[in-house]
C-alpha cells in the first residue's frame, strides 16, 4: 500500500497511520476478499469479523480485530488479516491444526498451548531425570554376571 506508515512504539500494538498521520480506516468485507486473494493462494469468497475469542484461538498472540478470509468451498484453510494494513498475520490449515494438538501434547500445556514451562511438564522431567538416574547407579553398583 502506498502512502501508509507503519509505526512501531516499544510498549503497544502498531499502528498504521496515513502520510497525514490520520490512522488508517479499517478494510471492508470486499477490500478484506481481495487482499486475501491477491496475497495468498486462497480463493476466499467469506469474510469474518474477528474481535473476541478464547486463549488457544488459531489467530492466539495476534491483536485483534482480525479479518477471517476462506473459501465456502473449503472452510479448513483460512486466512487472519490485519483489519487496517491487509498483512497476513496467520494462515491456519488442517495440517497446522494437527501440529498445534501435537505441539500442545509435547509440551504438556493443553490450556493456550504456549507456556512450555508448566508444572505437569517440570513434575514429568524431573521424573525422567530421577529414572535415568536410577539406571545409571543400578547399572553401576549390580553385581555383573558373566557368562
Amino acid at each position: 500500500m502506498s502512502g501508509v506508515l507503519e509505526v512501531r512504539p516499544h510498549d503497544a500494538d502498531i499502528k498504521w497511520l496515513s502520510l497525514s498521520g490520520d490512522p488508517l480506516p479499517a478494510l471492508t468485507r470486499d477490500q478484506a476478499l481481495a487482499v486475501g486473494s491477491l496475497r495468498t493462494d486462497l480463493a476466499p469468497d467469506t469474510a469474518e469479523w474477528v474481535d473476541s475469542g478464547p486463549l488457544a484461538a488459531e489467530y492466539r498472540g495476534r491483536p485483534l480485530p482480525l479479518w477471517k478470509v476462506y473459501s465456502s468451498l473449503d472452510a479448513s484453510t483460512v486466512a487472519y488479516l490485519h483489519v487496517s494494513s491487509g498483512e497476513v498475520v496467520a494462515i491456519r490449515n488442517t495440517a497446522w491444526r494437527w501440529w498445534d494438538f501435537l505441539w500442545s501434547l509435547h509440551i504438556m500445556d493443553y490450556d493456550d498451548r504456549d507456556t512450555i514451562g508448566t508444572l505437569l511438564l517440570k513434575v514429568f522431567s524431573v521424573l525422567a531425570l530421577v529414572t535415568a538416574v536410577a539406571g545409571i547407579v543400578l547399572f553401576i553398583l549390580l553385581p555383573k554376571k558373566f557368562s
